[in-house]
């Protein structure tokens, strides 16, 4: 759409990283279960795309409605596949169920949601059950974990202690990040070339370079988003806390 930009991550390069994932682990064989909405419909068709290049075979794609509480039933059609792994597109209160009766029904296998899950409230609601749980997500929420060398770690500490200022504390989220990012670029291209459309339309497209808090922005005419998959990576919750890994890491989970 040539008027609408957008910050947060696309779920193409989300998939690409559960996919480096799998790979690391030598996993070629995943189920999925997700949402059936706009989102949950574009992180499927993401995976779908990204595994088939990885050579990574989807058995099974079981859907739940928005709002849904209990998806045993999708989840017993999965465990009856044998499958290596699992894959979750949902947001945090539908993916906190999923994940806690992924639990109840005893699989042992690793289980990786889409970025939906990336606030405190999945936490919240997941409980114990959240502990090990994998997703790919923006760097603000393991910014103090980050390698000194990554160029977005300086703006993300501040970000982060402007916003415990702010709120007194309270529990970050990639969704603030994301607003971040776009006010940010919008007062910078207010104060180049003023209010008119075509000119903010044009502001916008040249953005190079731009350190973010959803990553490191290279925006185009043909690119409304302009970042990829290096502005991602894969966290995993541990004691109710955010965990950066490593790439050199995924095999150990």
């Amino acid at each position: 759409m040539p008027w609408v930009f957008k910050t947060p991550q696309e779920n193409y390069p989300v998939a690409e990283v559960q996919a480096d994932y799998w790979k690391a682990k030598g996993i070629k064989k995943v189920a999925s279960i997700g949402v059936n909405n706009a989102f949950g419909l574009d992180s499927r068709l993401g995976m779908k795309a990204v595994y088939k290049e990885f050579g990574i075979e989807v058995v099974a794609d079981e859907l739940f409605q928005p709002g849904d509480k209990d998806m045993r039933a999708q989840l017993t059609k999965i465990k009856a596949l044998n499958p290596e792994g699992l894959v979750v597109h949902a947001t945090s209160a539908e993916g906190a169920a999923v994940t806690a009766q992924f639990r109840e029904l005893g699989f042992k296998i690793p289980m990786v949601h889409n970025h939906g899950i990336g606030a405190k409230a999945f936490i919240d609601l997941a409980k114990e059950s959240a502990e090990g749980v994998l997703f790919p997500i923006g760097k603000l929420l393991v910014a103090e974990g980050l390698p000194d060398a990554d160029v977005q770690k300086k703006v993300l500490l501040q970000y982060v202690k402007d916003y415990d200022t702010f709120t007194k504390g309270q529990p970050r989220s990639t969704f603030g990040g994301h607003a971040w990012d776009g006010v940010q670029m919008a007062v910078q291209c207010f104060g180049k070339v003023g209010s008119e459309a075509a000119k903010l339309r044009d502001c916008f497209e040249a953005q190079k370079n731009f350190v973010g808090i959803s990553g490191v922005f290279n925006m185009s005419p043909a690119d409304h988003t302009g970042i990829a998959k290096e502005s991602l990576v894969l966290v995993r919750i541990d004691k109710g806390n955010w965990v950066f890994v490593p790439p050199a890491d995924y095999a150990k989970y």
